[in-house]
């Protein structure tokens, strides 16, 4: 486990073995008393409770979240923008963050199924090289969740003439060349 010190600044190291893993794991980023606080709130906050929708996790199990694009000023927010966070993902984007949406997995321990995260990687933008992949993701996604992710890229295949969406079926397609 590697340990920057609590102060979010990443050693040479540090960015490098993310570069190469494609994660790295920060002993005490968030020490506990701020993670107590957070959690303390999320118990407690009934608005956020009643935000929250539940999926199917692909096991049969129900995960609850809520999701939101602005990260407030609130407690939530605090976190989104914490210098600690915030400045170890520009460390290793090498340039600005930004943030494009929150999301609270609200799920008790030992209760429920797994989750899928996911994480940055760089790409051209739309990363034409994965278009397959992408819409066969997207598809899955759109069965289990009912609305299509990754919109922007997907409009943007479109714009360039390389997918179209077929109404009669609600499917993106590759369009052969």
């Amino acid at each position: 486990m590697l340990n920057a010190m609590n102060t979010g600044k990443l050693n040479q190291k540090q960015i490098a073995s993310y570069h190469q893993d494609g994660f790295i794991n920060v002993a005490a980023l968030i020490d506990r008393e701020e993670i107590d606080l957070l959690s303390q709130a999320a118990r407690e906050d009934r608005i956020l409770d009643q935000h929250s929708f539940g999926r199917d996790d692909g096991t049969g199990a129900t995960v609850r979240l809520s999701l939101w694009n602005h990260p407030g000023d609130g407690i939530y927010g605090m976190f989104a923008r914490c210098h600690k966070l915030v400045d170890s993902v520009e460390q290793i984007l090498g340039e600005e963050a930004y943030h494009y949406h929150s999301k609270m997995i609200m799920k008790d321990a030992r209760v429920g199924g797994a989750w899928a995260y996911h994480q940055h990687h760089p790409s051209p933008d739309p990363p034409v090289q994965h278009l397959r992949d992408i819409i066969r993701n997207a598809a899955v996604f759109h069965r289990r969740w009912g609305w299509w992710p990754m919109s922007g890229w997907l409009h943007e295949f479109e714009r360039r003439g390389l997918i179209v969406y077929e109404h009669h079926t609600q499917t993106w397609q590759a369009v052969s060349t």
